[in-house]
């Protein structure tokens, strides 16, 4: 019976030390020697046993039976899909989920394929949880508040997205003149249009216009203001006094009183009121927050080229008036505050 149990035990520790090292020699195998490597190409030439380790030739028939996919896999197994398939560049994406229907999402950004001639922003939205998407454009800009100007071009940018509580979706961004003649500002503005359909169409829901503004800066006046970086929240809660009402953030440009701002409509964005400044300084990045019953907080950042703070101010009547602005915090600036465009330049990027 001894004699058993130690050939049992002997046994074991015989066949732990073998898994142990085979789980060890999975883990040591270079990638190249692993069964689902398959880049032998020019880059990999140099690698050992080239070669050894061949492709698995596809007769053209099998692949009928594999179509091709946007989906990929991350690292760690994380499935991402391409919802924007395309040699065209986006940008400035940003993402909300509709809080009717969680299986609605829609995504915007800018687009080059449109941000030029056609002065179009773009969205896709899913119906499925984001298993699948669809591409939808906002209608056209030009000629609904100003057009190109004589010498120069235009451009359409920076989006934002958010839901009311009946499922409403709204599209913020701003268009601009790109004005030849530097001593002439550049018409521009902060614009919105809605969906009715969960991102199917954008071309409804302000009494019959394509379009509406919430801000909007015409005129050949050197302190005429430039509008940049929107972001947009709706207050969601169901118990708030200020149920949907829509709030847009942005830093403004090119004026003696430069600062993010914040304006807001309570008509579903037919309107907006006038926009707030809410502080000054090196100033950009605002963001809008409503909280669960109904407070609305913007923050954003001010710099300087020692310290870089991060602002909040809180309203507690619906955007009407706001409290004093607090510190959320404060970290030491990186880089040099370049004053002609106010944003951070690293001296020692492009040095050699």
């Amino acid at each position: 019976m001894k004699r058993f149990f130690t050939m049992t035990m002997l046994f074991a520790i015989i066949a732990a030390n073998l898994l142990n090292s085979q789980t060890m020699y999975r883990k040591a195998v270079p990638f190249y020697m692993k069964p689902d490597f398959d880049k032998n190409t020019e880059k990999t030439k140099h690698l050992p046993l080239f070669g050894k380790v061949k492709h698995t030739y596809v007769p053209p028939e099998i692949l009928k039976y594999y179509p091709p996919t946007d989906k990929i896999l991350s690292d760690d197994g994380f499935e991402l899909v391409n919802i924007s398939p395309g040699n065209n560049a986006q940008s400035e994406t940003w993402i909300a989920i509709n809080p009717t229907d969680p299986n609605n999402i829609i995504a915007t950004s800018n687009d080059n394929a449109y941000m030029w001639g056609e002065y179009k922003m773009s969205a896709w939205f899913s119906t499925d949880g984001g298993k699948t998407w669809a591409h939808r454009n906002t209608p056209k800009n030009k000629g609904v508040f100003f057009d190109a100007p004589q010498s120069g071009s235009m451009t359409i940018f920076d989006p934002g997205i958010g839901f009311d509580t009946k499922g409403n979706a709204f599209y913020c961004y701003g268009f601009t003149q790109l004005n030849s003649d530097s001593k002439i500002a550049d018409d521009n503005g902060v614009f919105i249009v809605k969906s009715t359909n969960k991102g199917s169409t954008w071309d409804g829901g302000f009494n019959g216009d394509p379009i509406s503004a919430v801000a909007v800066e015409t005129g050949n006046s050197n302190t005429q203001p430039f509008h940049d970086r929107y972001t947009m929240t709706v207050d969601i809660n169901q118990n708030s006094p200020y149920k949907d009402n829509i709030y847009v953030a942005w830093q403004k440009f090119k004026t003696t009183s430069d600062g993010p701002v914040v304006a807001r409509s309570t008509d579903g964005g037919v309107s907006f009121s006038t926009y707030t400044l809410l502080g000054t300084g090196g100033t950009q990045s605002p963001v809008p927050a409503v909280g669960p019953n109904g407070e609305v907080y913007v923050v954003w950042q001010n710099r300087s080229n020692i310290n870089t703070q991060a602002i909040i101010r809180r309203s507690d009547n619906g955007g009407m008036n706001w409290a004093n602005s607090v510190i959320a915090q404060e970290v030491k600036t990186v880089g040099v505050i370049d004053p002609q465009i106010n944003q951070s330049r690293y001296i020692l990027k492009n040095k050699q």
